[in-house]
């Protein structure tokens, strides 16, 4: 018997759409006292896309231009706002994928890039 089937075909999180499922604070992991406390805790990382950004870096150059390629092809077929936020992100990894997707896509990133960091 399904119960509060999901409809969506979002069911991650965090995302950008606000009738999606959320995490409810609600049902938390229980702490375990060992000798102090342990438990599942948020940290911060401060780089998020350097791993990405090194990987794209160590392929070759043919390899690139096909990621590129490829990336531009799907890029087409979504909206304005989720191509920004995709070349963003790829920005973040890698100063010349992310100018390389955006010159593709004929979009001019330079009002965005005041607001990235690495």
């Amino acid at each position: 018997m399904a119960f509060k089937q999901q409809l969506s075909s979002i069911n991650y999180e965090p995302n950008r759409y606000e009738d999606t499922p959320k995490e409810d604070g609600a049902y938390t992991d229980p702490q375990t006292p060992i000798q102090g406390v342990t438990g599942r805790q948020k940290f911060e990382k401060t780089n998020n896309f350097g791993q990405a950004g090194r990987i794209y870096r160590s392929h070759s150059k043919e390899v690139q231009d096909t990621l590129v390629k490829n990336l531009i092809n799907d890029l087409q077929a979504v909206g304005e706002q989720a191509q920004l936020l995709a070349i963003c992100n790829f920005y973040r990894a890698d100063d010349e994928l992310g100018k390389r997707l955006a010159a593709g896509l004929n979009i001019d990133i330079s009002p965005y890039l005041q607001h990235l960091t690495k």
